[in-house]
């Protein structure tokens, strides 16, 4: 939580000669708009699905001959050794 609140805090800090700025409590606690009042625009918190795409695509990656399922069936897991890592 705490590198999400630094790195939404550095990327709007880039923003400030837009009139972009942040209200710190705000930001720390994740509640939308995460915005200074007095800001040129609206920030705001959007939930993220990165580890369930970078799965997905992981999965398409990966020959069923591999993960032990026919193709279109759900791979529960698949190790390191066998994506070649």
């Amino acid at each position: 939580m705490l590198l999400d609140v630094e790195t939404r805090a550095a990327i709007c800090g880039g923003l400030s000669r837009a009139g972009i700025s942040l209200d710190e409590v705000r930001n720390c606690t994740g509640r939308n708009p995460v915005s200074d009042p007095v800001s040129r625009g609206a920030v705001c918190v959007l939930p993220s699905q990165e580890d369930e795409q970078i799965a997905r695509h992981t999965r398409r990656m990966v020959p069923s001959s591999l993960s032990g399922s026919p193709p279109g069936k759900t791979v529960k897991a698949v190790s390191i050794a066998a994506l070649g890592g």
